[in-house]
């Protein structure tokens, strides 16, 4: 029995060492994730290429989910009454986001904590024979 005691308090030390060690690294891993981490807030607004008309935006797709990222689901996207997108959110890596105009082609923006509250993404006619 005083064999048996003698060996429990050093398992004891061992497994919560081991535990501590387990959490550290956690609150580490979330601590540089928070460190990452951005809020934003911007409009996406379409132009024509050539003459930089505004254009009413017809189809979004938001940021797509990733299972590593904890905010992928967290943003919110909007089309304003002059046909702009706004999108925000928070985000720890780069948030991609697809626009499509009738007769235009598709772009895809990237947004990252250093873009601007406004974007003009010009757009790029799809030629007449292109046309199905």
């Amino acid at each position: 029995m005083k064999r048996l005691r003698s060996l429990s308090w050093p398992v004891a030390f061992f497994t919560v060492t081991l535990v501590a060690i387990g959490l550290g690294a956690k609150l580490h891993s979330i601590s540089r994730t928070l460190d990452h981490t951005y809020r934003y807030d911007c409009t996406i607004k379409a132009v024509d290429g050539e003459t930089f008309k505004a254009l009413k935006i017809m189809g979004a797709n938001g940021p797509g989910s990733n299972k590593e990222d904890l905010f992928s689901q967290s943003y919110a996207t909007a089309f304003t009454p002059d046909g702009s997108l706004k999108i925000s959110g928070i985000a720890y890596e780069p948030r991609k986001v697809g626009i499509a105009v009738d007769g235009y082609r598709a772009k895809a923006i990237t947004i990252t904590s250093e873009t601007p509250a406004l974007l003009e993404i010009p757009m790029t006619k799809v030629p007449a024979d292109e046309v199905k």
